[in-house]
C-alpha cells in the first residue's frame, strides 16, 4: 500500500511524523460520529496506523472491551473485505491496523451491532491544548462512574465498553476520569467552533503533502480563536518565516 497522509481532523494539518491523539469513533443511527474513548497517543508515520501507542489504563480497558465485543459478536471485522488474513485481535495495534485499512479502501468491513466505526485522529498538541485548556466542566452532580455515559453518550454500547472501568482500583478510575472529564471539555469546545467528530475525510500521498499551505490556511482560520492559535504555536514556530509568505500572498 503506498504511504498515505491524513490530516488533523480539527486544524486540517498534516499529520506525518508527528505526535497524534487516535480516538475510536461509533457512527449513530442519524449518521453522525461520536467518540467512543479518550485520546490513545502515539506517532504518526502515514497509512493512519500509530506506532508506540502510549501503554496504560487505556489502551488495556479498550483492548479489553474490544476483545469481549467481538467474542460476543457485537463487533465484527470482516478480514476478507480488508483483503487480510484474519487475525486475533491481541493487540491494540492489530486493531487500529484494520481500522485504518478499512478507512483507507472504504471497505465498510468494522460494525459495532451494525453500526461502522472508524476514528479520529488529530494533532496531539491541539487535542492537549483543547483537554487542558478547555473551559467547559462536567455538572458537580456527576459520579465518577456514570462519567462514561456522561461523557460519550447514554447507550447500551456503551454501558458494555465501558463495563470493566467500574471494576478498576479507584486510583486508576480516578485517573481515567480526568481523562473523560479532559474529553468533555474538548467536546465542547469543537462544538463552540461548530467541528464534528468524524474520520478522516481524504487522504494524500505523503509525496504530494501541502504541508506548508495547509498551516497557512489553519492559520488565517483560526486567527481571531487566541486558544487555537496557542494550540497550533509549536507548530508555527520552526517554519514561521515560509508561513508568513504564504499567509501574505
Amino acid at each position: 500500500m503506498p504511504h498515505k497522509d491524513l490530516r488533523c481532523m480539527i486544524t486540517g494539518l498534516s499529520l506525518t511524523d508527528s505526535e497524534v491523539g487516535w480516538l475510536l469513533l461509533l457512527e449513530s443511527s442519524e449518521g453522525t460520529w461520536r467518540p467512543m474513548t479518550v485520546p490513545i497517543w502515539g506517532q504518526y508515520r502515514g497509512n493512519g496506523v500509530l506506532e508506540e501507542p502510549q501503554e496504560g489504563a487505556n489502551q488495556e480497558l479498550i483492548l479489553s472491551s474490544i476483545d469481549t465485543l467481538i467474542h460476543k459478536g457485537q463487533l465484527t471485522i470482516d478480514w476478507e473485505k480488508l483483503g487480510l488474513d484474519s487475525y486475533e485481535v491481541d493487540c491494540l495495534e492489530i486493531f487500529i491496523g484494520a481500522l485504518a485499512c478499512n478507512e483507507l479502501n472504504q471497505a465498510d468491513a468494522i460494525h459495532l451491532e451494525g453500526k461502522r466505526l472508524s476514528f479520529a485522529i488529530c494533532s496531539a498538541h491541539v487535542l492537549a491544548t483543547l483537554m487542558t485548556e478547555g473551559t467547559q466542566n462536567l455538572p458537580s452532580s456527576t459520579s465518577l462512574k456514570s462519567l462514561p455515559e456522561k461523557v460519550l453518550g447514554e447507550s447500551e454500547v456503551i454501558r458494555d465498553f465501558y463495563q470493566s472501568f467500574r471494576q478498576l482500583p479507584f486510583q486508576l478510575q480516578l485517573r481515567f476520569g480526568m481523562s473523560l472529564a479532559n474529553l468533555y471539555a474538548l467536546q465542547a469546545e469543537l462544538s463552540t467552533r461548530n467541528i464534528r467528530w468524524q474520520p478522516p475525510e481524504d487522504t494524500f500521498p505523503i509525496d504530494d503533502a501541502q504541508s506548508l499551505q495547509w498551516l497557512a490556511e489553519a492559520l488565517q482560520h483560526f486567527e481571531k480563536d487566541e486558544l487555537m492559535m496557542n494550540a497550533l504555536a509549536d507548530q508555527t514556530s520552526s517554519q514561521q518565516q515560509d508561513v508568513d509568505s504564504l499567509v501574505e500572498e
